[in-house]
């Protein structure tokens, strides 16, 4: 994802606009954790990505240690008290181009973070969404990878443990399989190790220097536990 500073225009294009498409949820609760309502997080959301898709680039990651989501959220911050906010306020369907985001999903990942007793701090709402969506690409991408080889049916009972190894029956797992206990724990010690790898990969794309993956992993996960 950092190709979206790339010299070649087309590839420019593409790469921001799938940035939009993947960290766009970040963005609307972080909006959302503000106090906004729906509607203008909808817009500043609809706004902050196309002002980006607009200017055709991101700006140098290095103030924010060469990290995207850094960059995000301090852009996201600076957005939301600019000039641009009061003087072109963005109406519907008007002013930059509206990006085909279902922002319904957004509202629900909302609602579903504010169950608790105290409300999130937004700075947590934008962290946590976007370790999940890291890991939700990641995932994907494995379960295309298992659905090709066609092995759709092993992905799907085996990937809901690889958060915690130790949840499932292995007798009544192996037998639905067709293959021993001991088949199937290394079967979900090799899942868990192809999706660390790729959670990897999709941390690496967010990044400019590969050492940081690590030190980003870790943060996510540190992220995670404490929700």
């Amino acid at each position: 994802m950092i190709a979206a500073g790339d010299a070649d225009e087309g590839l420019k294009a593409r790469a921001l606009s799938e940035l939009c498409e993947m960290y766009w949820k970040p963005i609307y609760l972080y909006v959302r954790g503000r106090g906004r309502n729906a509607a203008d997080a909808e817009d500043l959301t609809q706004g902050f990505f196309g002002s980006i898709l607009e200017r055709q680039k991101l700006e140098s990651l290095e103030r924010v240690e060469g990290r995207l989501r850094s960059y995000l959220l301090k852009s996201v911050k600076n957005f939301m008290i600019s000039d641009w906010k009061r003087d072109h306020a963005l109406k519907r369907g008007g002013g930059v181009e509206h990006l085909p985001l279902e922002m319904d999903e957004g509202e629900r990942l909302f609602a579903s973070q504010e169950s608790g007793a105290q409300p999130p701090r937004p700075d947590h709402l934008f962290e946590r969404q976007w370790a999940l969506t890291l890991i939700e690409q990641a995932l994907g991408r494995l379960q295309e990878e298992y659905e090709s080889i066609g092995r759709k049916d092993t992905f799907d009972a085996l990937s809901p443990l690889l958060e915690d190894m130790g949840k499932w029956k292995a007798s009544g797992l192996a037998e639905r399989l067709g293959m021993t206990e001991s088949s199937v724990r290394v079967a979900i010690h090799r899942m868990r190790k192809r999706f660390r790898g790729l959670l990897e990969e999709e941390i690496r794309q967010t990044v400019v220097d590969p050492a940081e993956v690590e030190d980003e992993m870790r943060h996510l996960l540190t992220v995670l536990a404490a929700a």
